[in-house]
């Protein structure tokens, strides 16, 4: 070994870098202390010396090129990746095309390839993945086996676990897109949030079970716990909710709010082909069915309604159970519940124009107004039960208790006082078995 002072060497200009150095087989001159009589020279105050491989120099840590590894635990064996950081026993193990990437925890990014620019944090983090670069893999087995979800961050306890062509995606949460194929510029956010979807491109998972299973509903938002989970074909679409659209099939541009809202299950079964179409309250649209540019706000609103076509029911129960109606606009508790092709109808009112089936053209203001009008057309109902059960076409009714009767004008002149001005009071004149009014 060349004895040469340091400052001879750098003068004769014998200087290496780390590059060209292989730590297994490069040595420094160390002193040992050993007891005894190994010490040297007859003062007994110096060490003999030994050779040292370079590679057992600084501890736990090595540093080979750029790359720093852990050498206690043993990180994996190829160190040759550009800027590369490798802590934990077997980190990056055979990882190829990983540079500037970092490995931290027992076989992260193990068999990673094409994962440059990455982040494997946890246990089996991103392992055996592949074409997933300048993305983030953060918990145990997170991002475990996906491949071609580049650009993508998968953070909790398996998220995003062999998670398929699922590139500029977010997975946040334990089981979080496990298993999600074709979902790419995504978000599942939530426990078990989008896992096992299918095909669900541009869309959104918030909260537990979110759009789990959820096949080809891309462009659309999965909000609440299991909103949206098992639907399948509904694009471009909002569920949001417990519940909320639950295994609904087939929905397009279609809105669904709050608890079961559009979702399938229970009495009225399951829920499909609702499109451009808006449901907002507990229940509302549940076991729905073809509803068209329709809208149902109110608890039970349009619950088990099917094959209607711009209609409106507003308030608890609307148009609940209805079907084949067309232009129909029930307003009140339980309007146009129970309703069947019919088209043209107006009901405001609890239970006005309930029960309207087969008729047309048909008006009911007013509690049970043209309640129970099967078969007519062009009817008028004003007042509390007015058309009760009515069963006559082209008919102006006028519910008698929004009609007083008097025996005569005298009598409706002194009965009827106080009146608001600009109005004008309508009675029925007994007498003359007509219609009659006091003007103020």
């Amino acid at each position: 070994m060349d004895n040469y002072i340091l400052q001879t060497l750098i003068t004769q200009g014998r200087i290496v870098t780390s590059a060209e150095i292989d730590p297994d087989n490069s040595y420094l001159q160390i002193g040992v202390y050993q007891r005894g009589n190994r010490k040297s020279k007859a003062a007994n105050d110096a060490y003999p010396l030994f050779a040292i491989p370079l590679s057992e120099v600084g501890g736990p840590i090595g540093l080979l090129g750029t790359s720093l590894y852990s050498k206690t635990p043993a990180a994996g064996s190829d160190f040759s990746i550009n800027h590369g950081i490798f802590f934990g026993l077997e980190a990056g193990l055979n990882s190829s095309t990983a540079n500037y990437s970092i490995f931290l925890g027992k076989q992260s990014g193990a068999n990673a390839t094409d994962a440059y620019e990455s982040n494997f944090i946890g246990l089996q983090a991103g392992a055996n993945l592949s074409n997933s670069y300048q993305s983030n893999f953060i918990g145990t087995l997170a991002g475990y086996s996906a491949s071609y979800s580049s650009a993508s961050n998968f953070i909790g306890s398996s998220a995003g676990f062999n998670a398929d062509f699922c590139a500029n995606s977010n997975f946040i949460g334990n089981n979080a897109g496990y298993g999600a194929l074709g979902s790419s510029g995504s978000n599942f956010i939530g426990e078990y949030a989008g896992r096992s979807c299918n095909n669900a491109t541009s869309s959104n998972f918030l909260g537990y079970y979110a759009g789990r299973q959820a096949t080809s509903s891309y462009w659309s938002n999965f909000i609440g716990y299991l909103a949206g989970a098992y639907a399948s074909s509904s694009h471009k679409s909002v569920f949001i909710g417990p519940y909320a659209g639950n295994s609904h099939t087939g929905a397009f541009e279609a809105v669904f709010i709050g608890n079961g809202a559009g979702g399938s299950g229970g009495f009225y079964g399951n829920s499909f082909g609702c499109l451009k179409s808006l449901f907002v309250g507990a229940q509302c649209g549940e076991g729905s069915k073809t509803v068209t540019d329709s809208c149902a706000i109110g608890s039970g609103a349009m619950r088990g309604a099917q094959n209607n076509n711009e209609c409106v029911g507003i308030n608890v129960n609307a148009l609940g159970v209805s079907s084949g109606n067309y232009r129909y606009y029930a307003i009140g508790t339980s309007a146009g519940f129970v309703s069947s092709n019919s088209q043209n109808i107006i009901g405001i009112g609890t239970s006005a124009t309930q029960a309207c089936n087969n008729s047309n053209n048909v008006i009911g203001i007013g509690f049970q107004a043209a309640y129970n009008n099967d078969n007519v057309n062009n009817v008028i109902a004003l007042g509390q039960n007015a058309g009760l059960n009515n069963t006559l076409s082209g008919q102006t009714i006028i519910s008698n208790s929004s009609l007083p009767s008097y025996v005569d004008r005298a009598t409706a002149q002194a009965a009827i006082v106080g009146g608001s001005a600009g109005s004008t009071y309508l009675y029925y004149n007994s007498t003359t078995g007509a219609i009659e009014g006091i003007r103020f």
